[in-house]
């Protein structure tokens, strides 16, 4: 049964030498590493969109585990990860039964990509961003008043949520806009408060939280810095997204 299933990515001598190059830095020449079989639709719709790749094959790459569930045990979400058994979990509602794969993009809500790109920074950050030293450099200071032993947590959940928001307010407007016909994409092109709502997402306060095992979730008071969004922009996201209206919707 697909629900109890679990899928092993290839690992390629190349994505290994890859791996290799990408320590350290995130300028590189790119090839797609192997992807795990649920994932294989899902990466190649993606690409095909021209949404941000990178951080997505490179996540998907690390897995070492997928595994679709009952909805009701993710708590009707779309996908969580597990860094300790670096597993992905998916919901079963997401799952094309005769293939195994995960659904269509197109089947998928902005919010559930959203999420996806999100649970995907974990699997990510936990194989090869770590190894890069900007995203945890300003943490003990960013976060002195908690204990230092969440401190990488909070910093990691924020870029998590930054890129969620991001990548939902992001497809939601392309979405929307592709369906519309030539005149009426004109006329909410044209629109400021579209234009604000839109570009507001990329200037909100992006805290990030632990959980405490007796208090649950705690968020942190303090946000990730401009700089942080700047990174995930240009780095994570391959500048494909910019947070500004024009740029990111021109070719609409």
């Amino acid at each position: 049964m697909f629900n109890t299933s679990h899928y092993f990515p290839k690992i390629s001598i190349f994505s290994l030498l890859l791996a290799l190059l990408v320590e350290g830095h995130f300028a590189f020449a790119y090839r797609p590493p192997d992807t795990p079989k649920p994932f294989i639709l899902f990466s190649r719709e993606l690409s095909a969109e021209g949404y941000p790749m990178r951080m997505v094959d490179l996540g998907l790459a690390h897995l070492k585990f997928v595994r679709f569930v009952p909805e009701e045990k993710l708590n009707q979400a779309t996908a969580r990860y597990y860094p300790t058994l670096n597993l992905m979990v998916l919901s079963q509602g997401d799952l094309q039964f005769e293939s195994g794969l995960l659904r269509a993009v197109s089947e998928l809500s902005a919010g559930d990509l959203g999420v996806l790109y999100h649970e995907i920074w974990h699997s990510f950050f936990s194989g090869k961003g770590r190894k890069n030293g900007f995203v945890m450099k300003e943490v003990n200071h960013l976060y002195w008043e908690y204990d230092q032993n969440v401190r990488e947590t909070i910093q990691e959940e924020g870029y998590g949520l930054f890129i969620q928001k991001v990548i939902n307010a992001y497809v939601l407007l392309s979405r929307n806009l592709r369906k519309a016909s030539p005149d009426v994409r004109v006329l909410l092109k044209a629109r400021p408060e579209l234009v604000k709502e839109y570009e507001n997402v990329f200037r909100e306060s992006c805290p990030g939280y632990y959980v405490d095992h007796d208090k649950g979730i705690i968020w942190s008071r303090v946000s990730i810095e401009e700089r942080d969004k700047d990174f995930i922009l240009h780095n994570l996201l391959d500048g494909k997204i910019t947070g500004k209206f024009s740029l990111d919707f021109e070719k609409f």
